[in-house]
């Protein structure tokens, strides 16, 4: 039986070992339901029947004699690392096959139950060896059936019933293999959205003022490079315009009004980066065309906040704009959503990489708020309708 252990227990290294194990290489995980031993399996794929806890398989490759699997499961702990050492499950390996470096993991329902672990879970894994040194992590879904492509038949109170599944070589024991028939199961934990790791992120560093004096730069920007000889300009080249009379009016008093603001310069002066960092002393057309084609936004941004490989949706409600975008397995989270206005509410629906929809979230935009969100006000999501009906 797989040992399981409820938190990570690292040794401390020995004998100079300093050098972690190879990452390991996911070739199966997949939850499933086992079959009857007389049930048989047609080419044609059957529907999926309503599964809850079952049975779950990993097979690695790339894997180092000697380690085991430390496992996170982040669609129970969306912002979950392993740094939470409570929150690390050790399993040791039930099948390897050390010359061709390959191991499994067969987790029994008692198992899954025991480690709250569901099908279509979103995992963490790397190997850990003897002596304490892990591997890189890599990111697992629990896949409960999209592996599926065929119909298994059983006998059910005298009467045939199909349902989606197929067959796998199961690796158990010492480099022993069994054929296995096995039936495909439903994703059965609905995505979680960590509302506290979300931020609304507002982006209004050009005023209309800044526009106005980008589109006259832009209007006159021959008789700039005609008279610096260059397409770029320093905060003294820019004051040497204000004093030219050979250039137009309009021209030497968006200079004038630019060259007083050294804060004003050094927005235009990195308009095109975006990062205040990286000041050099000059503007050019790219930065003038920045500031000129610039919108105020609002981006929704999550670290940790949702499952990888799920979907969010984004409502405004004032707008009726919505707005979709992926977690990936960095579990980092970005949504520009155009020119949100304090008070103006947002729906936010999460969806898993199965399918499976969250329970929907209202965040509403304050610009002074924490994290740019203000409490729910009154006749929100959260307010239920009773109905009179």
């Amino acid at each position: 039986m797989t040992k399981i252990q409820g938190s990570a227990q690292v040794n401390k290294p020995q004998l100079g070992d300093v050098t972690g194990p190879p990452t390991p290489q996911v070739r199966q995980a997949i939850c499933f339901d086992h079959a009857k031993d007389d049930a048989t399996v047609f080419n044609n794929a059957g529907t999926v029947r309503p599964g809850g806890r079952d049975p779950a398989y990993f097979e690695f490759g790339n894997v180092e004699i000697g380690t085991k699997i430390q496992m996170i499961n982040i669609s129970k702990d969306p912002d979950v690392t392993f740094g939470e050492k409570k929150k690390v499950v050790e399993l040791d390996f039930t099948g390897r096959d050390v010359h061709n470096r390959q191991a499994a993991i067969y987790l029994t329902n008692e198992q899954m139950t025991q480690l709250e672990l569901k099908p279509g879970d979103m995992l963490q894994m790397r190997a850990l060896d003897q002596t304490g040194n892990t591997s890189d992590a890599v990111t697992v879904e629990v896949e409960p059936n999209d592996w599926a492509g065929q119909t298994v038949r059983e006998r059910v109170d005298n009467r045939n019933v199909d349902a989606r599944g197929g067959r796998i070589n199961a690796l158990d024991g010492e480099a022993e293999r069994k054929n296995l028939i096995i039936k495909a199961v439903n994703d059965t934990r609905p995505p979680q959205l960590l509302g506290d790791r979300l931020e609304l992120q507002l982006d209004d560093r050009f005023s209309d003022k800044d526009k106005e004096l980008a589109q006259t730069l832009r209007k006159h920007w021959s008789a700039i490079k005609t008279t610096l000889g260059k397409d770029q300009f320093t905060m003294d080249e820019l004051k040497s315009l204000v004093t030219n009379d050979d250039l137009a009016e309009e021209l030497r008093a968006a200079a004038k009004v630019l060259s007083k603001s050294q804060a004003a310069f050094d927005r235009f002066d990195v308009a095109r980066q975006n990062n205040p960092d990286q000041t050099d002393g000059t503007i050019t057309l790219q930065d003038i065309d920045t500031v000129r084609a610039f919108r105020r936004s609002v981006t929704l941004v999550g670290d940790k906040a949702l499952e990888p490989r799920s979907q969010l949706r984004v409502q405004n409600q004032r707008t009726g704009e919505t707005f979709n975008a992926s977690v990936g397995d960095d579990r980092q989270l970005n949504i520009n959503l155009k020119d949100v206005r304090d008070g103006d509410p947002l729906l936010l629906t999460p969806t898993d990489n199965e399918g499976v929809q969250g329970q929907t979230m209202e965040l509403v935009f304050a610009a002074r708020g924490k994290g740019g969100k203000a409490p729910n006000l009154k006749g929100g999501i959260a307010t239920r309708l009773p109905g009179v009906i």
